[in-house]
């Protein structure tokens, strides 16, 4: 991050939905996970503003200097979710 942040939503979007199982992301800040539950994309479905468990942020603060990742630790079972994006919405402090 270059500069001081707090963290206000996070979404994902993919071109392909995945089918059988949900995509499952974790966001970390400097390598903590920073969403709780993890963000996810529902099977058959191309957005997380739609999934039936809605990532919550639980820790906010973007330091500056900050290093954000994301984890994705499913991609579907059947068929894998392709063409990801991850949209950060943060308000400089």
């Amino acid at each position: 991050m270059p500069f001081i942040g707090m963290l206000e939503a996070v979404r994902a979007s993919v071109a392909a939905a995945p089918l059988g199982s949900p995509l499952i992301l974790d966001l970390r800040i400097d390598g903590v996970s920073c969403v709780n539950p993890k963000l996810q994309i529902d099977p058959a479905e191309t957005s997380s503003i739609t999934a039936a468990q809605q990532a919550l942020i639980a820790v906010p603060l973007l330091p500056d200097g900050s290093e954000v990742s994301v984890d994705i630790n499913q991609v579907g079972s059947t068929i894998a979710g392709a063409g990801l994006k991850v949209y950060l919405y943060v308000r400089r402090s």
